[in-house]
């Protein structure tokens, strides 16, 4: 654990850290906030399609909004870029969200 705050500023920040604060912050701004569990491989359950965003939000006027969050050096499957075609081929928006500010428009 990092002590010194002016270390922890430049230290990459995890996928996990990302994700929990575009939730807080979407929840804050009154989306509704869903976590995607793409990709579950059990006979008994049934998950999202394996490339499924991590995060899905319902804006207040209803919009659909994907977001798949990667670190700044995280890439895209090719599973993942055939999931975000077909979702933006179905009029959905798709995010690729690698810090906070890149949903800030949301």
């Amino acid at each position: 654990m990092v002590k010194n705050k002016s270390l922890k500023k430049i230290l990459p920040q995890s996928e996990t850290t990302i994700k929990r604060q575009i939730m807080e912050y979407l929840e804050l701004k009154g989306c509704l906030v869903f976590r995607l569990p793409a990709g579950i491989k059990s006979k008994k359950i049934r998950g999202c399609p394996l490339g499924s965003p991590d995060l899905m939000a319902i804006t207040k006027t209803g919009a659909a909004i994907f977001i798949e969050v990667k670190t700044d050096k995280g890439k895209l499957s090719e599973v993942q870029k055939k999931m975000h075609e077909e979702l933006e081929n179905r009029m959905c928006q798709v995010i690729v969200a690698r810090c906070l500010e890149d949903v800030r428009e949301i």
